[in-house]
């Protein structure tokens, strides 16, 4: 086992058990070779007692592996700290400037240019710094430059594991001036300093530390919050930190300018991108033994979809719709580039008799071929359960010849619920294997998956009529009712998958659907500060959509978190499933560089931020693209279009405003439609 290897949650174990097992006497060498006698040592006295209160130690049955594994990444973590000091600055990357006026938020052209240096930039961070400082974020981005108070290295062993998360920024007097006027001025800045940026997010930081875990959740406490931060995303590789330097010295007067000066200015790596990645079946209860499988193929929200010109592209539908003149009549809507590939014109599209009929399918090729896996995953994790089940049957079976008549009877007792178990697992793998094979019969024909053809879809552009400049990237097209089948309810949400320790690990492992029992769905969209704002989880997890948020909701929600406003969302994805997350009150601008490269178009977007809280569940990943976000009460907020990350787990989610969209769709082809859906 590497430390590569260790998910989130063990990462932070394994720091803990391994800074207790590195740093008692002999620290590294006297533990190695116990372990590698196989000797025994009684792990608790080495581990720090505030540590005690965690349970899992007490209880966890630890692998040699896994105790090499945390003893090295203790170690790594103390070179780390001990380094911190002399550790050289990152070699920096010198941009020259091209001649031309810088364009304002909109399309211009792009063209920055740069040499490399091999003189070390003054403004350049140490190389720790920028490796750690948002180390604790889900794709770990790069500094590169920031101004604010002197970084403090992480120190002593001792102390509890901290770590930072992103959250949102609400009632701050930057959002008086925001849309229409500062990030306009902010985008020039960074355009004139030739800042090849590609977002531009108002968030703040929090750190907390992590002082146990119950129940598989983290127990934390704040103990930072960082200012209000303009959090600029850049190509490190095209962007010396004196560009960035000079750049946010220009922000910081224009910030004060508009009388504000409590923010500080972030650079950091990062890119954007946009999330492409028979009948179906009725949605199903969570007790159903399917419940954990069948969400991609039933009728609820969170369908996958593709195309059949492009199956192995792969998006998500949005909602369904309807038109006032004809209410059987039901549309999809998605976004544009999931359906439409970008090497084709950007120019309106309309189905007609000239055009190219291009059909959306549900689920693309990739998806067909996770449900396939998931399902088989499904029926090998109750055969194993059902093998191990009987043979504790099998010595039930034994203990009840002996003599011992309070043991015979629990033996009874024992055998009895095992039973139960078994037969119950074995309704399952047979329900399940009914399912793989009508998937493997009914869905591999992409001609058999068609929900119905592209109807319209304008092409991708800026438009600002007032709401601060937004892009237009959404598509129609028409669903065949009747492939929706008998269960068809219309826009309701599914909430995922509700796992259960009870029955075998493998259950806490699915990477398909919310991997948190609907007890803890609760908890965490409820506000500890909101009496009036609790979240009643559905009895048969599908949540009804009904109606929007407006802008001034978003902006200042009647949530709180630690006395902080908060807007909690949710969405259902094809490839993170369901997930919760942080809206943020301010907007941010996105750059885009799309079908031309040398065309860039620069917007602003709703921003969604991961959950955080201990964790580093990513709200999105690329496949997600056109999933419906909504908050616990099921008001429609926006149609996911994008991420900003340098890796596959994104730091932040971007959207367009449903209220906003559902007006440009009324302006178009489709004045009548709305969401009440006939069904």
């Amino acid at each position: 086992m590497t430390v590569g290897q260790l998910d989130p949650s063990e990462r932070e174990k394994a720091l803990i058990i391994g800074r207790g097992t590195a740093t008692a006497g002999h620290a590294y060498e006297r533990t190695r070779r116990k372990i590698e006698h196989r000797q025994s040592f009684v792990l608790f006295l080495l581990v720090p007692a505030q540590h005690l209160r965690n349970s899992w130690i007490i209880n966890m049955v630890l692998s040699v592996s896994f105790v090499e594994t945390s003893i090295r990444l203790a170690r790594e973590y103390e070179e780390t700290r001990v380094s911190v000091e002399q550790d050289p600055p990152i070699s920096p990357t010198t941009t020259t400037a091209s001649d031309g006026s810088s364009p304002s938020m909109g399309s211009g052209e792009d063209a920055p240019s740069s040499v490399t240096s091999d003189e070390h930039d003054q403004f350049t961070v140490s190389a720790s710094e920028a490796r750690l400082y948002y180390a604790d974020l889900a794709s770990s981005p790069t500094l590169l430059y920031r101004t604010g108070r002197p970084w403090t290295p992480p120190t002593g062993l001792e102390t509890y594991p901290l770590v930072k998360s992103s959250i949102g920024v609400f009632d701050h007097p930057i959002m008086h001036v925001w849309d229409n006027v500062l990030s306009l001025e902010l985008v020039d800045i960074l355009d004139a300093h030739k800042i090849p940026f590609s977002t531009v997010d108002v968030i703040r930081f929090e750190t907390r530390e992590i002082y146990g875990i119950v129940d598989g959740e983290h127990q934390t406490r704040r103990v930072d919050m960082s200012p209000v931060t303009i959090w600029i995303g850049v190509d490190i590789e095209m962007t010396s930190a004196q560009a960035a330097h000079g750049a946010a010295k220009a922000v910081l007067a224009l910030l004060t300018a508009h009388n504000i000066t409590d923010i500080d200015v972030d650079f950091r790596s990062s890119t954007y991108v946009q999330e492409v990645s028979t009948q179906l079946l009725p949605p199903v209860h969570d007790k159903d033994p399917l419940a954990k499988v069948v969400g991609p193929i039933t009728s609820a929200l969170g369908v996958p979809i593709s195309t059949n010109t492009r199956p192995n592209a792969q998006g998500m539908m949005t909602v369904y719709l309807t038109e006032g003149s004809e209410p059987d009549r039901l549309l999809g809507l998605t976004c544009r580039h999931v359906v439409i590939p970008r090497n084709e014109l950007n120019t309106t599209f309309i189905l007609n008799r000239s055009t190219r009929v291009t059909n959306v399918v549900a689920l693309g090729d990739p998806a067909l071929q996770t449900l396939v896996d998931s399902v088989k995953d499904e029926i090998k994790g109750h055969r194993d359960c059902i093998k191990v089940w009987k043979a504790q049957i099998d010595g039930f079976v034994k203990r009840e010849d002996g003599l011992d008549d309070l043991d015979v009877a629990k033996a009874k007792s024992s055998r009895a619920k095992t039973e139960k178990l078994v037969a119950k697992a074995e309704r399952a793998m047979g329900a399940l294997l009914t399912l793989l094979n009508n998937i493997q019969r009914d869905w591999r024909p992409i001609d058999q998956r068609v929900l119905g053809p592209v109807l319209y879809a304008p092409p991708i552009r800026l438009v600002n009529d007032g709401s601060g400049p937004l892009l237009e990237d959404w598509a129609i097209f028409e669903v065949n009712r009747a492939m929706l089948g008998p269960g068809f309810r219309g826009n309701v949400l599914d909430l995922g998958v509700l796992l259960s320790t009870s029955s075998s690990q493998y259950l806490l492992e699915r990477s398909t659907g919310t991997n948190i029992s609907s007890e803890k769905f609760t908890a965490r969209c409820s506000s500890k500060d909101s009496a009036d704002w609790t979240f009643q989880y559905p009895e048969d997890r599908h949540l009804p959509l009904s109606g929007m948020l407006t802008r001034r909701q978003m902006d200042h929600p009647d949530m709180f978190d630690d006395g902080e406003p908060c807007l909690l969302v949710i969405k259902s994805g094809s490839a993170t499933g369901t997930t919760i997350g942080r809206a943020n009150g301010v907007h941010s601008v996105v750059r885009k560089y799309a079908y031309n490269p040398a065309r860039r178009v620069t917007c602003l977007e709703w921003c969604i931020l991961n959950y955080g809280r201990g964790t580093r569940e990513v709200f999105s990943k690329q496949g997600d693209s056109g999933s419906i976000i909504v908050d616990t009460k099921g008001r429609l907020g926006g149609m996911l279009t994008g991420g900003s990350g340098i890796t596959d787990s994104l730091d932040a989610t971007y959207a367009t405003p449903f209220s906003w969209l559902l007006q440009r769709i009324n302006d178009s082809e489709f004045p009548n439609a709305n969401l009440n859906i006939n069904v």
